[in-house]
This record gives structure tokens, sequence and C-alpha cells, in this order.
């Protein structure tokens, strides 16, 4: 017997947009819906997107047709940048009307009239939210981070403009009427014009208008302006239901989805609209029922709270983007670097240092790769260095066998395997004390996700155990390439694998030691080859988290297994001092760090260390993603294959002629 979901829902497309842009196409088909350009076999739907004038076409379709109309629009937290060129991050799909028509019902309006009821898990999700968009500043474009640009003195008057030809900005009268009420109701402060971010020359107030103190730049957060501002005036423009989520009572002069719930001061009552919400009410309906949330990493629909995650990291990217100079990338590196980076100048080390203090850029090198005479040089010049290492979650293949990562940390103080000075993580690690319970309850599922599917740095080998006796304590001992930096930098006494090996067996008689070899080192690519004497068993082609939910104990100098042990609830003890020792979640028994006295959870630490620090992109679209995203992409295998160059280069790698 077989079943089948749902009956997928036919939409006649009329307009060209719905089949220009990839992505659209693939969110609606998320949603349950499949386009097509002709009206036989007779579709549900006319789709039209908003009440712009192609939209005309497609309503004047479905009534010749006698179809009923579907409408998409973007939901109120939408992309990186305005225009159609980038995904939405959510789509308002409306059976009834449309939201910005405040004349006729819509599916927004019955969800925020619906809204009066949610339950307490809701409105708590509300409030999470919320304070995320807050924190982080996101509103529906993202352009801008918070604390960019110049605000006026606190206290103005703001008044929002909006696009003229936009069917949701209103009739032009009403812009006339609420600059009018603005100057009159407040004739002490100071009145500010805060422009459409997507057309600031074709709003519907004059910025030459003497009663006008000024026109905001573009380069402005939006919560940075609400929190600054005294009083907010809008007609319909979607910074009147940021100001409500900010706190404000803004006075509305038209009819949009957030007026008429007593929320905000409106000039047009709406008669339909009875019921007094709350902004968590309110949000609740506009932010977490109403759209249809997408991935466009995965190609799936999501959560309000993932799409949000997904948003922020698109954006933090673009918000990280500057020109960099970078010296010693290997060719086959420097597509990906581009795409972390930005705009990035491939330098030879002689003119690196002068190149970048002249372009004002800082000096971007794969952290392994710095010399103390670089460091110096920059010292000397001024330019400051951005040490570039792999993430913690990086690929379904090795670094060293030249398969693209998934992420890639960026420290500009330091590196997180050199204890010998502060590094960004570190530092992230400390404050982790002060996260709240919201990032913790994220990082503890991403911590779960990564142990559930059986995720690891690289996701390489045999994921079946066998040969393990039942009854005696394990201990995992996991190998490393003997000259990698974290151990130059990171161990004192115990420095080689057989060293380890040998202690682990001498204060362990009695346990079932195994031993598994680097990946890079079973591959030829790296030294650090012993003959794994005094471990009971050798697995140098086993997956090491299949490995991991079999062993009691992790028994290492500095290798990435410790923390991934940590993840699993297991015992580590540590022989140097690896980023994720010195916190007391780990047995400590080599080099000590005076600079870590925080205490911290190991959600913190999980927060820490593949939230906050790296960057994360999808190796196959290039987009900006969250560990999440990547978790999910590693778990399925996604990847793609190495180019030609790169392959050659393996071979070279391989045969001795060439090194990483």
């Amino acid at each position: 017997m077989t079943t089948t979901g749902p009956r997928r829902k036919r939409l006649w497309a009329v307009a060209g947009g719905f089949w220009r842009q990839a992505w659209l196409k693939q969110a609606l088909s998320a949603a349950g819906y499949t386009l097509t350009p002709f009206p036989w076999p007779r579709p549900d739907a006319v789709v039209v997107w908003g009440r712009r004038p192609v939209a005309r076409r497609g309503m004047a379709a479905a009534r010749l047709a006698g179809l009923p109309v579907l409408t998409v629009e973007d939901a109120f937290l939408r992309s990186v940048h305005a225009g159609p060129g980038e995904p939405a991050a959510g789509l308002l799909i409306d059976e009834i009307g449309i939201h910005h028509d405040g004349t006729r019902p819509s599916r927004l309006e019955q969800e925020c009239g619906a809204a009066a009821g949610a339950d307490a898990a809701l409105i708590a999700r509300a409030q999470v939210g919320i304070a995320f968009l807050r924190r982080h500043g996101l509103s529906k474009y993202n352009a801008v981070p918070r604390g960019s640009g110049t605000l006026p003195k606190p206290g103005f008057v703001l008044v929002a403009d909006q696009l003229r030809g936009d069917a949701a900005a209103g009739a032009p009268e009403a812009y006339q009427r609420m600059f009018a009420a603005a100057i009159a109701e407040n004739p002490e402060l100071p009145i500010w014009i805060r422009p459409h971010p997507a057309g600031p020359s074709r709003g519907f107030l004059d910025p030459a208008d003497p009663r006008c103190t000024g026109v905001l730049a573009a380069g402005l957060n939006p919560w940075d302006v609400l929190e600054s501002a005294a009083r907010v005036y809008c007609v319909s423009s979607q910074l009147g239901f940021d100001a409500i989520l900010a706190g404000h009572r803004p006075r509305v002069f038209g009819q949009p989805f957030y007026a008429g719930w007593g929320l905000s001061d409106d000039e047009m009552p709406n008669e339909r609209r009875k019921q007094v919400l709350t902004r968590e009410h309110l949000f609740a309906a506009a932010m977490i029922q109403a759209p249809h949330w997408f991935d466009p990493v995965l190609g799936r629909s999501c959560s309000f709270e993932q799409a949000a995650a997904g948003l922020l990291a698109r954006a933090s990217a673009e918000w990280a983007k500057r020109q960099v100079v970078f010296v010693g990338a290997r060719r086959w590196k420097r597509r990906f670097l581009r795409r972390y980076l930005g705009e990035v100048v491939f330098s030879p080390l002689p003119q690196a240092v002068s190149l970048a203090a002249r372009s004002d850029a800082p000096l971007a090198v794969w952290a392994s790769a710095e010399t103390p005479q670089l460091a110096q040089d920059c010292d000397r010049a001024g330019v400051a260095i951005w040490r570039v290492e792999d993430g913690f979650l990086r690929s379904t293949g090795l670094g060293a066998d030249l398969f693209q990562p998934a992420s890639l940390v960026i420290d500009r103080s330091g590196i997180y395997y050199d204890p010998s000075r502060q590094s960004d993580l570190e530092a992230l690690i400390a404050a982790s004390l002060g996260l709240d319970q919201s990032e913790l309850q994220r990082a503890a599922a991403l911590r779960r996700a990564i142990c559930d599917l059986g995720i690891s740095k690289y996701n390489t080998g045999d994921r079946q155990v066998t040969g393990l006796p039942d009854g005696r304590r394990i201990i995992l001992v996991p190998g490393q390439v003997e000259d990698d930096a974290s151990i130059r930098l990171g161990c004192a006494a115990i420095r080689t694998n057989a060293a380890l090996l040998d202690l682990v067996r001498a204060e362990n008689p009695d346990a079932f030691v195994i031993y598994k070899p680097h990946p890079d080192v079973v591959a030829g690519l790296r030294p650090g080859s012993i003959d794994g004497r005094g471990a009971e068993l050798v697995l140098p082609a086993t997956d090491v988290a299949a490995l991991l939910d079999w062993v009691d104990e992790v028994w290492t100098m500095t290798s990435l297994t410790g923390f991934e042990a940590l993840l699993r609830g297991r015992r580590v003890v540590v022989l140097g001092m690896p980023f994720y020792a010195g916190w007391g979640l780990t047995e400590d028994r080599g080099m000590t760090c005076p600079r870590r006295q925080a205490r911290v959870s190991l959600d913190g630490l999980v927060h820490a260390a593949l939230i906050d620090y790296p960057l994360y992109r999808d190796p196959v679209t290039g987009l900006a993603a969250t560990p999440e995203q990547i978790v999910a992409l590693l778990a399925a295998s996604a990847r793609p294959r190495p180019g030609i160059a790169a392959r050659l280069q393996r071979l070279a790698a391989r045969s001795g002629l060439w090194r990483r």
C-alpha cells in the first residue's frame, strides 16, 4: 500500500517573472504549488505578484477563465539588498486578498485577528524572535549592520517616506497630511525624513521643504534609527511595523496590516479590526504564522527562526566584505576565498605588506603560513593581520585532498590553536557566559543534530565499528600531524603520537585502547605515521564520529576529536592546550593558560566555536549559510567534486612533488 501527500496545486503563471527567478519557483514548489504556463488542464488558480501593473494581466486572465487569484508577495524579512536579484527569505501567499490593501480582507488580516488567542508557546517564540531581530538589526532589507553611520541627536520625529508607484504606498495626499501632522504635533522637535531604501530619490516628500530638518542617510540601520527617534509617522511603510516592535506607538495615515489592532494611532480606522493585540500577538501572526519561510541553501520550507538565522548569515557575510590583500594562497583556494572575503587581491609575499598599507587593507594569511618576519613587517607598516583557517565543520573530504571547505575562521587577533596569545575564539568562549537562554538552546539543538547525524570535521571513513570488547573501558587516542602548528604552539612535554600512546597505555593498563591515525597521515600527505604500538586496535579507515559513539574517553594532545568527544558527553583528557581546554570541561594534563578563568557551559562553548566564530558557505551554491544548514548538507554528503586543477594537484601531492 502506498500513500501520497496532499495534492499539489497548479498555478497558472502569466507573468514572466515567475519563470525567470529560479528561487521563486523553488519556494512555491516547497509550499506545495506547481507552476504552469498554460490554462489547461484547468489550473487551481492564477498566480500574480502583488498589485503591480503586470499583475493586472493575471487578474484579467483569472476573470476570463473563471479562476481564483492567488497573490504572492515578499514577507517582512526578505533579503540583504532590495530588488529581485536575491532569493527572498519568505513569501506571503494569499488566496483572499493582499495585506497592503486595507479596504478588503486578506489572509494576514485573518491571522492577526486569530492571534489574540495564541498560546503561550507561540507568544514565547514571538518574544525571542523580536529580541533576535533587534539584537542583530534585521528588517526587510539588511544591507546595513547596526552601529553604521551617524545618527541625528536622539529625540527627533521620524517621518517614513515610500516609493511613488508602489501599490502599497497609498495616496500621495496621505503623505502631505502625515508631514503636516508631524510638524503641527511636534513644534519643538526636529523632523527627519527616512526615504525608502530601494529609491531615496523617488519618494512623495520633498527634502527641500524648509520645515524638514534633514533626510536620513541610506547607511543607517532601521533599529538604530527607531531607538533614537521620539515619535514615528508613516502611511503604510514597514517601518511602522518595525516601530511597534521597537516599542513605539506610530501615527499611521494609511491602513497597513499592522494598523487597527490598538498598537498605533490611526488616522483611518479599520472597522473590521476589532481585536486589541500586543506586539507579540502581531509578530506571531505576521512573522511566524502567515509567511511561508524558505531555505534557499537546502531548497525546502523552514521555520521563521531558521529563516532569520539564514538571513543573518547572508547579511553578516555582506557586512564583513572589504578589500583584503591575501598572501600565500594556493591557486585552488582562491575562488572560495573570494566568496568568503569579498574583494581579494592575491599578492606574493615581497609586495603584500606594502600593497596592504597603500590600500588601507588588512593582510590575510593562511594561519599556518604566518612567520615572525611577516608579523614584524605588518606591525611596522601599521597593517592588520587576518589569520584564516578551516572551520570545525569542514567538508565530506580532506582539505589535503583539495575539497573546498564549508566553513572558514577569520581571526583578527590570533588563531584558535595558539594559546600563547588571545584569539577571537578565546574571547567568544569567555563571553559565552552572557548568552541568553534562546542562544544556549540553539547551541544545544545544533550539538544534538551533530551527534544524531554523526557529523565530524571531515566526514570520511567507514561507519561500521567492529572488534570492540564488552565490559572494558574504551579509550580513543586520535593521531595528529606531528608538524601541525597546533602541536608546535600548544603542546609541552607530549608532542608526538608515540609519546601520547605510551602515556595512555602506562596510565590505563586495563583499558582497551584504540588508535586512529590522522586522515592526512593515512593518505601519505603529512608526517606522523607510527605503528600504533600500545593500542589493541588501530582503525585508520573508520569515521571518527561513528567511533565516538562507542568509546568512554578520548586522550589527545590538541586534536579536534577532543572537542567532538565533548559534544557527545565523553570524558576528555588533554595533554596540550587546544581551544576547548582550560574552561573546566576537560581534564587538563599539559599546559596551562592563565587567561582562561571562566567556567563555561558546554553549550556556551558550542555557540562560540560553531555559531559565532566561523563563517559558513554552501560549497555548491556559494550562499552564506548557518551551521545548521551545513550540518544538513554534510549529512546528505552534498559536496562538489574537486576541479581538474585540484585533482592534478592531489596527484602531485601523493607523488611527493607538491605540498599543500
